[in-house]
């Protein structure tokens, strides 16, 4: 019967090297010469080899895969940031595992679950709005571990600026003449929430301008906490409706 997979001991015989030869030139290792390395990698190529990636990593005791953990996946955000994190690992030919996780009680210990499941060799958090207790959790893990658009002095961490992002977005509705302004803003004991609404308040202040309470909504980032907030906005005497609107997200902004 035809052999119908290439395995590495047919690359070693093909190359005239070892098998020890082809798992170095497989694993980059820089003990491999250059003469040699070419040779192994275009008989590979020429049997069109394709390693086991299972039997590589239970070899190297390393998962080869990133976990990233997003509360959503129904929001353009969360889309665009996964796109890079994906072409990112891409480019180290590092697998992503994506979990969805919501912000709930059990977060953590869903969390905690994938730190343990020794699946993946580090966690990048999206948006899951950690708090300081679970921080000292994660510290304890010898995982490495990412949070995008959310900041700590604990982890590595990408994020935003959004105190200077609510007043840049304030400041050109102020230089466009509106001071009865309105701000629709996230989760109110949020981070992102708390920042955003300390921007819309700084810029306000230093124009001489207040924001008005019933002017102020909360609720989460999504498209119909926007509409509910605008409902009741419009319910207020007409003499009171603002002249613009701050949404704290896009999504918010579709819904107003």
């Amino acid at each position: 019967m035809a052999k119908d997979k290439v395995n590495i001991y047919d690359v070693a015989e093909k190359a005239g090297v070892g098998i020890g030869t082809v798992s170095r030139v497989l694993n980059n290792s820089s003990k491999v010469k250059d003469e040699t390395r070419d040779k192994v990698l275009k008989v590979m190529k020429e049997l069109n080899y394709r390693p086991n990636k299972v039997a590589q990593n239970l070899a190297s005791q390393k998962a080869n895969a990133v976990g990233v953990i997003v509360p959503t996946f129904i929001d353009h955000f969360f889309v665009e940031v996964l796109k890079g994190i994906q072409d990112a690992l891409e480019e180290e030919k590092i697998d992503l595992i994506l979990y969805k996780i919501d912000k709930d009680q059990q977060m953590m210990d869903k969390i905690l679950d994938i730190v343990h499941s020794k699946k993946v060799d580090g966690i990048a958090a999206v948006t899951m709005d950690i708090c300081e207790h679970d921080y000292q959790s994660l510290l304890s893990e010898e995982i490495p571990i990412v949070l995008a658009d959310e900041d700590s002095p604990d982890f590595h961490s990408i994020h935003l600026d959004d105190v200077k992002g609510a007043e840049m977005a304030v400041a050109y509705l102020i230089k466009q003449g509106h001071q009865n302004i309105s701000f629709v803003n996230g989760i109110k004991d949020s981070q992102h929430g708390i920042n955003r609404l300390k921007g819309v308040k700084n810029i306000l202040s230093k124009n001489n301008l207040s924001l008005n309470p019933d002017l102020l909504k909360f609720g989460d980032f999504h498209t119909e906490d926007g509409y509910q907030s605008m409902q009741e906005i419009l319910e207020l005497p007409r003499t009171e409706w603002p002249s613009a609107v701050f949404a704290a997200s896009d999504n918010q902004a579709i819904g107003v």
